[in-house]
C-alpha cells in the first residue's frame, strides 16, 4: 500500500506541475518568438515595445503578426486549438490565484464518519 500510495503522489504533484508549467512554458515561447521576430520599428520604440511585451496573452497573441515578420496573417482565434489554450491558461490563472471552485475542480471525495 504503501508503494501505491507513493506512485500515486508522484503521478499527481507531476500532473499538477505539467498543469501549472505548460502555460508559463507556452507564454515563455510567445515571448521568444517575440524577441526573435519582433520588427526594429517596433523595438525601437521603446514605448511601443514595452507595450507589447507586458500585453496580455491574447492581446500578444493578436499582435503578433502586425509587430513581428515571419506571420503571413494574424493568429486564428475562432479555433477550437486556440479556445483549448486559453482554458489552460485561464485555469492556472484561476489556480495561481486560488480562484478555484472544490465542487468543479475535485480531485477526490473524502468521506467523514
Amino acid at each position: 500500500m504503501a508503494k501505491l500510495s507513493e506512485r500515486a503522489d508522484k503521478l499527481y504533484r507531476a500532473s499538477l506541475l505539467l498543469r501549472l508549467l505548460t502555460p508559463i512554458m507556452v507564454e515563455a515561447f510567445i515571448n521568444m518568438v517575440i524577441l526573435v521576430f519582433c520588427k526594429d520599428a517596433i523595438r525601437l520604440d521603446n514605448d511601443l515595445y514595452q507595450t507589447f511585451i507586458r500585453a496580455s496573452i491574447p492581446e500578444r497573441l493578436r499582435l503578433l503578426s502586425e509587430h513581428c515578420g515571419g506571420f503571413e496573417r494574424p493568429i486564428d482565434t475562432s479555433t477550437e486549438a486556440y479556445a483549448t489554450f486559453m482554458r489552460v491558461v485561464n485555469k492556472r490563472n484561476f489556480a495561481l490565484h486560488g480562484n478555484v471552485d472544490p465542487v468543479v475542480e475535485k480531485i477526490e471525495t473524502v468521506y467523514f464518519e
